[in-house]
């Protein structure tokens, strides 16, 4: 399998073709996704062309070449991902090439290789309680019950003594912390060390200090640091416990299973699932 698609559109794109017919642009034979027939993949040696989308089981996401990118749309058409935009190059089509999906320019030229690399997170703290800076004890990702292994980390846009670092977050403790004088703006980059997509996540207060406590966040998560993809948004200020060393915990398997696993895994088709999306 080379794409599947993560869902349909109310507006498709307009005149379509029939992909296998000299008609359609890009050269060679196309899949006639959308075209001609509802795909929701792309098997190994099939094209997708411009004119052609495929749609994902759910029927809530589509995957399409418009304005000169692959882009993957919602219903209400919003684009939730794309491809680099190449300008008037324009693109030609989509397929998988030792594990990575391609996209093709005019003439056959590789214009777009997908990234590869392990599954990656950017917590962002975009309000705290108060204006005391920010903290947290701990932030953990789950896969079916079990807490993800972490691999590298960073902690950007904070500052704070060397003995509340970012790894602090990330040790399994609950007596030690994450702690930055600046709040708002401060965020986390972990780098997950298995191959495991997480279904839940939970942050863990600190141990003092309730208006350093995270109100309002922002969670993306990346393949390798490439395109973010937001997971989880708290634009109204959420109702955070004020007990300390309490953990509040947040599902991410709807929004994961519907589209963002579809986007990040697809960007890691190198790990032996070429999937695009689901």
């Amino acid at each position: 399998m080379l794409l599947a698609a993560v869902a349909p559109l109310s507006a498709l794109p307009a005149g379509g073709c029939d992909a296998r017919s000299s008609s359609c642009s890009g050269g060679g034979g196309g899949s006639g996704c959308g075209a001609t027939r509802a795909c929701a993949e792309l098997l190994h040696g099939e094209r997708l062309l411009a004119g052609e989308w495929l749609t994902s089981p759910s029927g809530g996401f589509v995957a399409v070449f418009e304005d000169g990118q692959l882009q993957v749309r919602s219903g209400s058409s919003d684009v939730r991902w794309a491809a680099p935009e190449f300008g008037d190059q324009g693109v030609a089509a989509a397929y998988a090439f030792d594990g990575q999906l391609v996209i093709e320019g005019p003439a056959g030229r590789r214009m777009w290789t997908s990234p590869t690399g392990r599954l990656m997170f950017r917590f962002t703290i975009t309000e705290t309680r108060g204006s005391q800076g920010c903290q947290l004890s701990e932030v953990t990702f789950y896969a079916k019950g079990k807490a993800l292994q972490w691999g590298t980390f960073s902690a950007e846009g904070s500052q704070g003594p060397s003995h509340e670092g970012p790894e602090k977050a990330l040790d399994g403790k609950q007596d030690t912390k994450w702690f930055s004088s600046i709040g708002n703006g401060a965020y986390l980059t972990v780098r997950v060390a298995e191959a495991l997509y997480p279904d839940r996540f939970s942050f863990t207060t600190a141990n003092d200090v309730t208006d350093r406590d995270p109100v309002k966040w922002r969670l993306e998560a990346s393949i390798g640091g490439g395109a973010w993809v937001e997971m989880h948004v708290q634009a109204e200020a959420y109702s955070t416990t004020s007990e300390r060393h309490a953990t509040e915990s947040f599902d991410l398997s709807e929004l994961w299973q519907e589209w963002s696993t579809a986007n990040l895994k697809s960007l890691n088709v190198n790990s032996g699932s070429q999937t695009l999306l689901k």
